[in-house]
């Protein structure tokens, strides 16, 4: 298989083409949405963490590239809901385009479909222009819970 482990991350390792991921359907993405309420006495803390989602939603947002370089990447959009629509390409094992997530607090949290079609999550955390998506919940046997793949911003 071409996905290596090295020091805990695994990663892509040649510069080809990546299989296509099974058609499936948009995984439910109700368990990362939530509403606030807020009272008057919460309205300025509330502001704050609008502000700071805001601020995070823009500093996430972009396209970073597998540490090989190849055309493996992880693509961050922001949303007019204030989550982010992902794509995450896997070198030679799978692209899973239909993620959906929301600012956590230490990244951002997702939900997506695997390429069997059963639904996933995971995280995604940052260090300076470094991104690394961990799977959490997922039941595809080629990819295990706490399984690493690490990105730079491009």
């Amino acid at each position: 298989m071409a996905v290596t482990l090295s020091a805990g991350i695994l990663s892509c390792k040649q510069a080809n083409g990546s299989p296509d991921a099974d058609d499936a359907a948009q995984a439910d993405s109700s368990s990362l949405q939530g509403t606030y309420q807020t009272s008057g006495d919460d309205l300025s803390a509330s502001s704050k963490t609008e502000e700071a989602g805001a601020k995070a939603v823009s500093s996430y947002a972009g396209r970073y590239l597998d540490e090989e370089g190849t055309d493996c990447d992880l693509i961050i959009e922001p949303d007019d809901k204030g989550g982010y629509k992902i794509s995450i390409s896997i070198y030679r094992l799978t692209t899973i385009d239909d993620g959906y997530g929301k600012p956590a607090e230490d990244g951002i949290a997702f939900t997506a479909t695997d390429p069997s079609g059963q639904p996933l999550k995971g995280t995604i955390t940052f260090s300076e222009d470094t991104a690394t998506v961990t799977f959490t919940d997922i039941s595809w046997d080629y990819i295990n819970n706490g399984d690493k793949f690490r990105y730079f911003r491009k």
